[in-house]
């Protein structure tokens, strides 16, 4: 795998684990 793929792959894994982080935030702020 090239540099720039690897690149890409660490950003969308950060981007995937941020908007789980993010709907369980949301879920948990609005769930009683």
């Amino acid at each position: 795998m090239s540099l720039g793929g690897l690149a890409w792959l660490i950003v969308a894994i950060a981007i995937y684990y941020y908007s789980v982080q993010s709907v369980c935030w949301y879920i948990g702020l609005h769930v009683p």
